[in-house]
């Protein structure tokens, strides 16, 4: 992933040179190269989980404890095991799913202590 305080002045120009395409028909262009890059990026982050991962999710109205039960092309399937939702499933956006790690476990059991 980019770190965008480092691409910043890249982006920019970008963002100045799509602002300056009137023509719709290659404005297309760019669209579709986008989303041909999103897609790249959802499918990369995709193949970082695994079934059985322990992950947070952040949704709505919070984020949950979730257990990930499958794991497709450019989603994510997960069975929510905490709060109001528990046991119901969901297929979030990769964007908001975030593998829980043992550091985060220990920091989190020091905390109840």
């Amino acid at each position: 992933m980019n770190d965008l305080a480092n691409t910043g002045d890249d982006l920019t120009g970008l963002i100045d040179d799509i602002r300056k395409i009137t023509d719709n028909d290659d404005l297309k262009v760019v669209w579709d190269a986008m989303k041909i890059q999103w897609d790249r990026n959802a499918r990369a982050k995709v193949k970082t989980f695994n079934e059985l991962d322990l992950v947070n999710v952040k949704f709505k109205d919070g984020s949950y404890r979730c257990r990930v039960t499958k794991v497709n092309q450019k989603t994510v399937g997960v069975t929510i095991l905490e709060g109001p939702w528990k046991g119901r499933t969901a297929k979030p956006a990769v964007r908001w799913v975030k593998k829980v790690t043992q550091d985060m476990l220990d920091a989190e059991r020091e905390y109840q202590i």
